[in-house]
Parts: C-alpha cells; sequence; structure tokens
C-alpha cells in the first residue's frame, strides 16, 4: 500500500490511505511482525510477491524466538525483484510448474522450472525452499533433479510447517516419493503408452 501510495500519479485519497496503514501497522505488530511487503513479479499485470518478517521475540516462558522471514511467489519467471525480496530468507515458496527439460513451455507461459525457482533460492542465500504449484501432468509428484534439492522440499495441499521444523524439510522427499509411488509408476506407464500410440500413428 505504501508503494502505491508514493508512486507519482496514484489516484489515491490520503484520508483514506492513512487511516489503513494504521490499522494494518497495528496489526503488524500485535502479531510480532517487522514487515508485510509485495514486490512486483513477471507473470501478468499487478502479480506480486510478498514478504512477511518477524522479530526476535520472546515468548510466554521467556524463551527466545528468532526472528524469520518468509517470502511467497505465485506464478513467475526468476527476476531480480524475487531474488533481491528472498536475500537471507528463512524460507522461499515458490512455484515451479515445469520441470527443467520444459523451460521454453515456462517462458512462454511466465512460470519457472524446478531448477530455476531452487537457483532462485540459492542466489539469494535463503535456508529452506519450498516448491509449489506443480503441472497438472504432474499429479502427486513432480519431476525434478534431485542433486538440487539439498535445502528444498515440495509442498502439497493443507501442508503445515512449523518454523523449528524447516531444518528437516529436504528429509521428508524420500518419503513423500514412498507415499506416491503407486502414482508414479502409473504416470510413466501412461507416458509409455502415449510414446507408443504415437510412433504407431
Amino acid at each position: 500500500m505504501q508503494s502505491y501510495w508514493k508512486r507519482p500519479g496514484s489516484p489515491v485519497d490520503n484520508n483514506v490511505v492513512f487511516p489503513i496503514l494504521k490499522s494494518l501497522q497495528k496489526v503488524l505488530e500485535e502479531a510480532s511482525l517487522e514487515a508485510l511487503m509485495s514486490f512486483p513479479v513477471i507473470h501478468c499485470p499487478q502479480a506480486f510477491g510478498v514478504v512477511l518478517r518477524a522479530l526476535e521475540r520472546l515468548n510466554s516462558v521467556g524463551k527466545v524466538i528468532p526472528g524469520w522471514k518468509i517470502v511467497y511467489s505465485g506464478d513467475t519467471r526468476p527476476c531480480p525483484e524475487l531474488t533481491e525480496a528472498s536475500r537471507g530468507a528463512t524460507v522461499l515458496i515458490h512455484e515451479a510448474t515445469f520441470e527443467d527439460g520444459m523451460v521454453d513451455e515456462a517462458i512462454a507461459r511466465n512460470h519457472s522450472t524446478t531448477k530455476e525457482a531452487i537457483e532462485v533460492g540459492n542466489s539469494a542465500g535463503v535456508f529452506r525452499i519450498i516448491l509449489t504449484h506443480f503441472s497438472q501432468r504432474y499429479p502427486k509428484i513432480p519431476v525434478f533433479d534431485e542433486t538440487h534439492m539439498h535445502k528444498t522440499c515440495i509442498g502439497f495441499d493443507m501442508m503445515s510447517i512449523n518454523i523449528a521444523d524447516f531444518p528437516e524439510l529436504p528429509k521428508i522427499l524420500p518419503y513423500l516419493k514412498l507415499l506416491f509411488r503407486n502414482e508414479m509408476i502409473i504416470d510413466e506407464s501412461d507416458e509409455v503408452v502415449d510414446a507408443a500410440a504415437s510412433v504407431a500413428s
């Protein structure tokens, strides 16, 4: 909101904006959040990512809870704004719609491949990366190169993670693959059948 308000020529009524900003500031303080910011990404007009940053604080028993920074981007191509916003983040939640071999399709549709999403996180020094928004061609587990997954996890519906468990995130991937192994085998056999059919025709 501040970015929009400061933009030259923005048709914003200051009498409306200031009370909203004050209310938002109060909500952030009550939630122990230092910042809530948006930044533009490359997808469609008015596409934005979001940064949430929390200060270090004491809990009810006096234990220090470290500060954290979470960056979320919906659909996007890799872009400098996303990399800069992600600098030093505790976690980056990044779409990875296409597998690495489909970079041309990712470019055409303003999405990212798995490898591109991981590279954004690595170049920004992110602690953990969670990949989301996979193409429907991957019903359960996306296709990816495991050599890049040392600090990465894949997201799934209704996923809930305690920040204290972030160090363990990459360890759950083998269990997810085991859980969905039957679906992965079916998908691979379907591809073989489709390939055979296209050769026959």
